[in-house]
C-alpha cells in the first residue's frame, strides 16, 4: 500500500501485515495536557472513548511520553508485535499532536481502517513553521473559512499563522479605517486566536506601520500623517521609485511625531487580542521615505538612519504592549552598517521571490546575529492558478539556506496583489509543498504533487492523472513576456479598460 503523507515523514520503515482497530476503542493518554492529540484522533474514530493511560491496562491506541525524542519529534507505531495496537510516543503534547496528525493520514487513506504496519520517526527540521496570508487586498475570509484554514495548516504541521493587515480591522477609535472593506473585528481575532491555539498553532498579530498604508492615509483625517501631501510637495531623491510618484500617501512619516501617538491608538486596541508574545510591524517597501515630510531630516542624517529610528520607535511600543517584533528585511538590507543598532531580540523577515533569488544571501542576516526566518512564496499572487515552477524552486532554495544558515523557521507566504483573485483552494498546492519543506527539507521532489493529490484531493487511484494537470495549470500560469509584472494572465483579463497592453 503506498501512503500520501505530507509532510513526508523523515524515517519510515514498513513492517510485514496490516493492522484493523475493533469498532470501540480506547485511546490511553499519559495526562491531561495531550487530551488535544487524542481528540485529535477520536474525531476520526467513532465509538473511541479517551482514558488515562494505566500500567498493566491495555489501550487500542496509546499516547507515550518519551523524554528522549526531540520537543516536536514523535515516534508512530502501527501494529509490529502488538497488530492491534497503534503507539505514539512523544516528549511533549505538541509532538504527540503531530504524531496524531500524522496518524489520521494513514487512517483516512486505509480503506476499511485497515493500515499497514509500520514505524515511523520523525521530527521538524524547523520549530517555527508559518503562513502568512494577505487579508487586505480584497479577500477577507470568513470566519468559518479561517477556521477551515486553520486545520488544514495544522495537518501539514504548520504551528505560526500571521494575516497581513493594512486597514481591514475595525478599530473602535478609528472607524473609517476598515469602513466598507469587510474588516475582522476583535470578537473575530478573538475567536480564531483560540481555534488557533486548540490546533498547535500561534496566530501572530502582523500590521502594516510604515509602508503600505495608502488605504488608511487615504482619508482625510489622516492626511497629515502622510509622508506626503501630493505631487507637489515631493522631493526627488536617489533611489526614488516611479511607484513612489504614482502612490500618493503611501508611507507614514517618521518625521511627525504624531505618527506614534497614532501608531499607540491603533495598537491599544490590536495587539491586546493575541496570546502570541511576538508582532510582526512590517516596514517594507517604504518606496517615498524622505521624499515628503522627512526629506530634511533625511538630507540630514540618512534614509538608512531615518529608518532605523522608525524601527526603533516600533520596539519601544511593542515592548509597551509585551510583543516581540519582527519586520520584513528588504530596506534594512540595505543599509547592512546600520543592523548592529538594532536590538538583538528582533526578529528579520527575510524575503524574495523570484525562482532564481539569490537564497545564499541569507546568510548576511546568520552573520548579523539576529534571529530571522525565511519568506518564500506561494506564487500565487496576479495569477489564477500558482505559477508552481516558480513557487517551488523559491520554496526549495529558501528552505535549504535557510537550514544551512541556522534560520530560526519558514514563513511561507500568500500575497494577493491587485486584487486577490486568486483563490485560497487553488494554493493549496504551493501553501502544502511550503508547509513540507517547513518540517523535513529533504523530502522527495519529483512525486509531491501526485501526494498531493492523493492526501488533499484524496484522489486514490487517480492521483497520477490529477497532478499531471496540476503541473502543467502551474506551468502554463507560469507563461509571461517580458515588460509585464508577474502574470500576462493578469493583463489580458484583470488590466483596467484604458490601460496600453502592447
Amino acid at each position: 500500500m503506498s501512503l500520501a503523507l505530507i509532510p513526508q515523514p523523515k524515517k519510515c520503515k514498513n513492517i510485514q501485515g496490516y493492522c484493523i482497530l475493533p469498532s470501540r476503542l480506547s485511546i490511553g493518554v499519559p495526562d491531561y495536557k495531550w487530551v488535544g492529540a487524542a481528540r485529535l484522533v477520536q474525531d476520526h474514530l467513532a465509538g473511541s472513548r479517551i482514558l488515562a493511560a494505566a500500567s498493566g491496562v491495555s489501550y487500542e491506541i496509546l499516547f507515550v511520553k518519551n523524554a528522549k525524542l526531540e520537543v516536536e519529534g514523535y515516534r508512530l507505531g502501527i501494529g509490529g508485535s502488538k497488530k492491534q495496537h497503534v503507539i505514539i510516543e512523544a516528549a511533549t503534547q505538541r509532538g504527540a499532536f503531530w504524531g496524531a496528525q500524522t496518524f489520521v493520514q494513514i487512517l483516512r487513506q486505509s480503506a476499511g481502517g485497515k493500515m499497514p504496519c509500520m514505524q515511523i520517526d520523525d521530527s521538524p527540521d524547523f520549530a517555527d513553521r508559518g503562513f502568512y496570508y494577505d487579508v487586505a487586498r480584497g479577500r477577507v475570509p470568513t470566519r468559518s473559512r479561517f477556521e477551515e484554514m486553520i486545520r488544514l495548516l495544522s495537518s501539514y504541521k504548520i504551528n505560526h499563522l500571521q494575516l497581513y493587515i493594512e486597514h481591514t480591522f475595525s478599530f473602535r477609535a478609528h472607524p473609517s479605517i476598515g469602513n466598507g472593506a469587510n474588516p475582522l473585528t476583535a470578537e473575530d481575532i478573538l475567536a480564531l486566536d483560540d481555534y488557533a491555539a486548540k490546533y498547535m498553532i500561534e496566530l501572530v498579530p502582523s500590521l502594516s506601520t510604515f509602508g503600505h498604508l495608502a488605504s488608511v492615509l487615504k482619508h482625510p483625517e489622516f492626511h497629515h500623517l502622510a509622508e506626503d501631501f501630493g505631487k507637489g510637495n515631493y522631493h526627488e531623491t536617489d533611489g526614488m521609485s516611479e511607484h513612489a510618484l504614482n502612490n500618493i500617501g503611501w508611507s507614514l512619516s517618521p518625521a511627525n511625531p504624531k505618527s506614534y501617538e497614532f501608531l499607540d491608538s491603533l495598537f491599544a486596541e490590536f495587539l491586546p487580542l493575541f496570546r502570541s508574545n511576538r508582532f510582526n510591524v512590517c516596514c517594507d517597501e517604504t518606496y517615498d521615505l524622505g521624499c515628503g515630510q522627512s526629506y530634511a531630516l533625511a538630507q540630514k542624517i540618512g534614509k538608512g538612519e531615518l529608518y532605523v529610528r522608525h524601527l526603533l520607535r516600533l520596539y519601544e511600543l511593542c515592548g509597551k504592549y509585551g510583543k516581540r517584533m519582527m519586520f520584513w528585511g528588504d530596506i534594512i538590507r540595505k543599509y547592512p552598517e546600520l543592523i548592529i543598532k538594532l536590538p538583538k531580540d528582533v526578529i528579520v523577515l527575510d524575503w524574495g521571490y523570484d525562482y532564481n533569488h539569490r537564497f545564499s544571501t541569507i546568510k548576511d542576516f546568520a552573520k548579523s546575529k539576529l534571529p530571522f526566518m525565511a519568506c518564500p512564496s506561494t506564487s500565487s499572487y496576479v495569477a489564477f492558478f500558482p505559477r508552481i515552477p516558480q513557487s517551488r524552486a523559491n520554496i526549495h532554495g529558501f528552505a535549504d539556506a535557510a537550514k544551512k544558515n541556522a534560520a530560526l523557521g519558514i514563513l511561507n507566504t500568500e500575497w494577493g496583489d491587485r486584487g486577490h483573485f486568486n483563490f485560497m483552494e487553488c494554493s493549496w498546492t504551493e501553501t502544502a509543498y511550503g508547509a513540507e519543506h517547513s518540517w523535513n527539507t529533504g523530502a522527495e521532489l519529483t512525486h509531491f504533487t501526485e501526494r498531493f493529490a492523493g492526501e488533499f484531493l484524496k484522489l486514490g487511484k487517480g492521483a497520477a492523472a490529477a497532478a499531471k494537470a496540476i503541473d502543467r495549470l502551474g506551468e502554463i500560469s507560469f507563461h509571461s513576456t517580458p515588460g509585464f509584472y508577474q502574470s500576462v494572465w493578469y493583463h489580458l483579463f484583470f488590466e483596467k479598460s484604458n490601460s496600453v497592453l502592447f
